[in-house]
């Protein structure tokens, strides 16, 4: 065992009380695990009231055919009439547990102690972008439960069996998940077997693609297509090869920036100095190593494609780097003790950050519940057609202008202006003929373009839309103009 330099005054009484009593550090760490714990209660009784999900999640769609070819989630596919059923809190409830699983199994491979594992575990249940993912609860339920499982399997089989098989099962629910595996072998692991998991690591990714291509193709004819929002920019010369290098540069320091801006730089600056500091005392440069290449992994999987990379899919970029300065074996309890603090400092300000998150989509989507219900008193059986129509810039105007005057905001989270957004509210009020206009663009959308230019007739004094019928099975759904007349909140502008 090495020393440890201790740099605090023994003076103090907390430190020298905390240094000499094994008794002191583990009521420590049983009060941040069950404050931690009362976060995670919280924020999921945060989510109990939401009963609307995304658009695109299983619940409104009635196949699965469409996602499989542009994101090749074959387990989703197969799993798709059981998935739809799984209620979305329960299916947050079991995505959590897979966090927590995951995120114990990682520090108790490597530290041995099953307080400080599960402290960890709880940690990063408060990732802020974990709720932006679970907007889609029953869609990757599946990638967070083999995530928890996969900390469980690593215990089990070999190093050679277990990363093509964990990538073929992650692709087919959320191939991001793949890039924290290498974490579960931080057990003993030095630079020679660190190369060997690298080693493995990237050659069974490419191997879960081509595996994963091979299953989409034997199901509808063709390899997975990558959707065009995402912008791909493929490799076919140094020219394209510089350009998707220059794009991953561009997301991973703009992404990390705003990362550390939420999370208060103070703080941030405060992890990562103890972070190196600590990795040198107690010789830990390996972990720091294998959590940053973890987290980089994200961003660097996409070199070949050039895609954009959305912030809600970072939660291997926080877990990586939580470890990366966060995970440490202790053998000082003055450290423990510093190591501790920044812990419960880190957890809670990710916990406040992940319930804004929730109060923002719920106070968005209950708002819409209610001005629905009293604009849209039809029973949908005698509705032919509703139209839902949104020019984007009036529509963003209005929107920000609600969040502004709520005192709320999505930080990781795409907004509700577009009005596609708005149809998971409609089907839930047994809604079914749409025509989404957006820009007064789509499907028969030019029939509503002289009745859309009436829309100042229907002008409500409040609220965020209004609607009306244009004949007797036709009806619009459209911004109110009469929200926007009052000026935004000055103080409150971005």
């Amino acid at each position: 065992m090495h020393s440890d330099v201790v740099f605090v005054n023994k003076g103090f009484g907390i430190f020298e009380a905390f240094e000499g009593s094994a008794t002191f550090r583990r009521n420590v760490e049983l009060i941040i695990a069950s404050l931690l714990f009362l976060m995670l209660v919280f924020t999921l009784c945060n989510y109990w009231p939401i009963d609307i999900w995304r658009q695109d999640s299983m619940y409104y769609v009635d196949s699965y055919a469409d996602k499989l070819s542009e994101e090749g989630r074959w387990i989703n596919y197969f799993l798709f009439d059981c998935l739809r059923l799984v209620p979305g809190q329960v299916a947050i409830w079991l995505s959590y547990l897979g966090v927590v699983t995951f995120g114990y199994g990682v520090a108790y491979n490597y530290t041995g102690e099953h307080r400080f594992s599960l402290i960890f575990g709880l940690l990063i249940c408060q990732i802020p972008v974990i709720p932006v993912q679970l907007q889609w609860p029953e869609t990757l339920v599946s990638g967070f439960l083999l995530l928890g499982f996969a900390s469980l399997l690593a215990r089990f089989i070999s190093i050679y069996v277990f990363f093509p098989l964990m990538a073929v099962l992650l692709f087919g629910t959320f191939s991001v998940f793949y890039f924290v595996l290498p974490l579960l072998f931080l057990k003993d692991l030095d630079y020679k077997r660190a190369v060997l998991v690298f080693f493995l690591w990237i050659l069974a990714f490419c191997f879960g693609y081509l595996i994963t291509n091979l299953i989409v193709w034997q199901l509808t004819g063709n390899s997975i297509q990558v959707a065009e929002w995402r912008n791909p920019n493929y490799i076919t010369d140094l020219a394209s090869l510089a350009e998707n290098l220059q794009r991953i540069y561009l997301a991973m320091s703009s992404q990390l920036l705003r990362i550390s801006l939420v999370l208060i730089s103070v703080l941030v600056i405060a992890v990562i100095s103890w972070g190196i500091y600590s990795s040198i005392v107690l010789r830990s440069q390996i972990v720091m190593l294998l959590g940053a290449f973890c987290a980089s992994g994200v961003y660097l999987s996409t070199l070949p494609l050039g895609i954009y990379i959305q912030e809600r899919t970072l939660t291997p970029v926080f877990i990586g780097l939580i470890s990366a300065f966060l995970l440490r074996k202790y053998s000082s309890n003055y450290m423990a003790l510093i190591g501790l603090s920044l812990i419960f400092l880190l957890g809670l300000r990710m916990s406040v950050l992940t319930n804004n998150g929730i109060d923002w989509y719920r106070a968005n989507t209950e708002s819409m519940k209610e001005e629905f219900s009293q604009l849209l008193p039809y029973d949908p059986k005698t509705v032919q057609r509703l139209f839902v129509v949104a020019e984007m810039s009036e529509s963003q105007k209005v929107f920000l202008k609600f969040n502004l005057e709520h005192g709320i905001r999505g930080r990781f989270s795409e907004g509700f202006a577009p009005p596609m957004y708005w149809l998971p509210v409609l089907k839930n009020m047994g809604f079914k003929d749409f025509r989404v206009c957006t820009n007064l663009e789509g499907w028969d959308c030019d029939y509503i373009k002289p009745f859309y230019e009436k829309r100042f007739s229907y002008e409500l004094p409040s609220g965020i839309f209004t609607a009306w019928k244009i004949n007797d099975h036709d009806v619009i759904l459209t911004i109110n103009p009469g929200f926007l007349k009052s000026p935004l909140p000055e103080k409150l502008l971005p």
